[in-house]
């Protein structure tokens, strides 16, 4: 488990299959992947409030570490299933949904091989507090589905305080 830039003002919990941090303006969960076993799933809790209203939003990236990177539309709901473009992470499918419930905003993507191949691929969600800066935060909840354990991992998280 790593912390970087970690201060006493968030905290970082490991729970099953994942992470919970308190009060954090950055998390960059660090995933390993393997979608040749089947869809990988991760799913991602943040504070509805931290993203979206008057003077707060937030951002979203997702990377592979052997090429590959795309935004994450997380301002608010989408009303389906959207797939991000073959083209960006080659030989996977990758799609994502953000939902709303009372307190949470839930972002869900998953990776499937679209080429047989896909076994311990490094990946990283980068969840970051744009507004209002420099000392908003939120807390998060970030995790591998339960169902897939074989299949994706989280294996640490970088915790970025506010200043």
């Amino acid at each position: 488990m790593s912390k970087t830039g970690e201060m006493t003002m968030s905290t970082l919990t490991p729970v099953t299959n994942g992470f919970q941090v308190t009060g954090a303006r950055r998390v960059i969960a660090n995933l390993l992947l393997s979608p040749v076993n089947g869809k990988a799933t991760i799913v991602a809790k943040f504070k509805k409030a931290a993203a979206s209203g008057v003077g707060h939003s937030m951002t979203a990236a997702l990377t592979r570490d052997i090429g590959g990177f795309t935004s994450l539309a997380i301002s608010s709901p989408t009303m389906a299933n959207l797939d991000i473009d073959l083209g960006l992470f080659p030989g996977r499918q990758v799609s994502y949904n953000v939902k709303d419930g009372l307190v949470w905003r839930t972002l869900t993507f998953w990776v499937t091989t679209a080429d047989t191949y896909g076994t311990n691929e490094v990946w990283h969600l980068d969840l970051a507090v744009a507004e209002p800066a420099p000392d908003g935060v939120t807390d998060y909840d970030i995790r591998a589905t339960a169902t897939t354990p074989t299949t994706a991992q989280v294996t640490s998280v970088d915790v970025t305080p506010a200043t």
